[in-house]
């Protein structure tokens, strides 16, 4: 499907508009390589990704990474993290507002990003 849209309207630029305006990832990563990559660059434990407790940034920020990145859908992310699919979304918008609040873990998200752009 997105392969068809890409033919249609061209390439380069406009393949940057519909990751831009849209929530297609035209190129998806898995939900390994973010885990991997979170686990390595932030020097975390495995179990800290997925454990449910208050004001677990790392595991809210492997939420946001996931629904931003991997084209997977809100109830598979859900599934994943035995939270309902409506609580992706909200989970998501709650952390992008506390990291424009905390400086240190934008810092930490903005480099996990980068490093997903680059590898993208």
């Amino acid at each position: 499907f997105v392969e068809k849209i890409i033919k249609k309207i061209g390439e380069d630029e406009d393949k940057k508009n519909l990751e831009e305006y849209s929530n297609v990832n035209i190129n998806p990563i898995k939900k390994e390589d973010i885990e991997k990559l979170m686990i390595k660059t932030l020097d975390i434990k495995k179990e800290k990704l997925y454990k449910k407790s208050y004001g677990n940034d790392y595991r809210n920020m492997f939420i946001y990474l996931l629904k931003k990145y991997t084209g997977l859908k809100l109830k598979k992310i859900g599934e994943l993290f035995n939270i309902r699919y409506t609580s992706v979304s909200m989970k998501t918008k709650r952390f992008k507002e506390k990291c424009k609040r905390n400086k240190n873990l934008n810092k930490k998200k903005n480099l996990i990003e980068g490093i997903i752009k680059k590898n993208v």
